[in-house]
């Protein structure tokens, strides 16, 4: 008996724009896990901070996302959480500001 091809086939949606962010999120996060032994301890901490200069707002955005599905009969709680996360993506910038040159990671 012949496997027919298109019964194994699977067909996948494209990605909706809320799977991509978790993809993002999930990839981006891996900043907290950064161990290892290094020379530069600057360079460290850039790398830290630019990653949790995306994954805090892109987490902001899965969260804004759970709110607007909930609420979609209305349009002030999603306007009033749009207008936060673009505050929260406006002021991550502040992260990489604040990271000083020579800073020292206590135990590398």
């Amino acid at each position: 008996m012949p496997l027919d091809s298109e019964l194994f086939a699977v067909v996948l949606p494209p990605p909706s724009e809320v799977t991509a962010s978790h993809i993002f999120v999930r990839l981006t996060d891996l900043h907290a896990v950064i161990a290892a032994p290094i020379d530069n301890c600057t360079a460290l901490h850039y790398v830290q901070g630019i990653f949790a200069e995306i994954s805090i707002p892109a987490t902001s955005l899965l969260f804004f996302f759970r709110v607007k599905a909930i609420y979609s009969h209305s349009r002030i709680v999603p306007a009033f959480f749009g207008v936060m996360w673009l505050g929260i993506a406006g002021l991550s910038i502040m992260i990489m500001l604040g990271i000083t040159k020579g800073a020292y990671i206590v135990y590398s």
